[in-house]
């Protein structure tokens, strides 16, 4: 494609992340497809993040850091690293979650089989170690997202000639992202390989149940332009996955998992 190479560009956005950044960065590290760049936008942490980053930096020129100069936000900080990204395949990783081996060189494989965005399975990993395991489906459309959001944000990558989405200031703001870039393509294919690990903070544990659930109503009414019938029908979906998704059991991670 005209002026991007045809690597990976993989958008990390980070806030006193420094318990944790060190394994996110190693997991791209370890990947076994090695043509990618990270994008670390530091979202003016008061803690020693970016010199974690700058530390590993020196010895992977591949790893690109980016000093927000205010607290913008966690959409603002992905904005900033997709502008200034340089690779053909865009993908996603929070600075407290970290990937499977696999996962690039798995997705650069249905990328040459034609797809323009992929997802896959992961492990939604708990404080005390314990995981659970979200599946993707083979293959999503647009519809999909009237009732949740199918892609983990971790786990997806798309191919940037369907045009590049920014993030909206909003909440749910990876839940519409993923939206519009299905949209555009058309469909997504999963897999059901575990690509990666997403922490469960006990921030988010104790989290407002009631505000996801309004967030996801102005979602479907203001993002997707659904009816008030449509979307009341996509709300019940939506509080009948989740519920779903809480209650599914538990496994400890191994060593080998991890």
């Amino acid at each position: 494609m005209e002026n991007y190479d045809s690597g990976f560009s993989i958008v990390m956005p980070a806030f006193n992340a420094s318990k944790t950044i060190a394994q996110s960065i190693r997991s791209v590290q370890a990947q076994a497809e090695k043509n990618w760049e990270l994008i670390v936008v530091d979202d003016q942490s008061k803690d020693t993040t970016s010199d974690i980053v700058e530390q590993m930096q020196k010895d992977d020129a591949r790893i690109r850091l980016i000093r927000n100069n205010d607290n913008q936000g966690v959409a603002a900080s992905r904005n900033s690293a997709l502008q200034a990204s340089k690779g053909r395949y865009i993908a996603f990783l929070d600075s407290d979650d970290f990937w499977t081996d696999g996962k690039l060189s798995s997705q650069r494989e249905q990328f040459r089989n034609g797809a323009k965005v992929v997802f896959g399975s992961y492990r939604r990993l708990y404080p005390d170690g314990s995981y659970q395991i979200v599946k993707a489906r083979k293959s999503i459309s647009p519809g999909t997202f009237t009732f949740y959001n199918p892609i983990g944000n971790l786990t997806g990558a798309y191919d940037r000639s369907i045009g590049m989405v920014l993030q909206k200031k909003i909440r749910h703001e990876d839940y519409v992202m993923w939206y519009e870039i299905v949209k555009r393509a058309g469909i997504a294919y999963g897999t059901e390989q575990i690509l990666g690990n997403y922490r469960i903070s006990t921030t988010s544990l104790s989290g407002n149940k009631i505000k996801a659930a309004k967030w996801h109503w102005t979602a479907l009414r203001d993002e997707m332009n659904h009816s008030s019938g449509k979307a009341s029908i996509g709300f019940v979906g939506y509080i009948a996955y989740s519920a779903m998704i809480r209650t599914m059991p538990r496994k400890m991670m191994s060593d080998k998992e991890s």
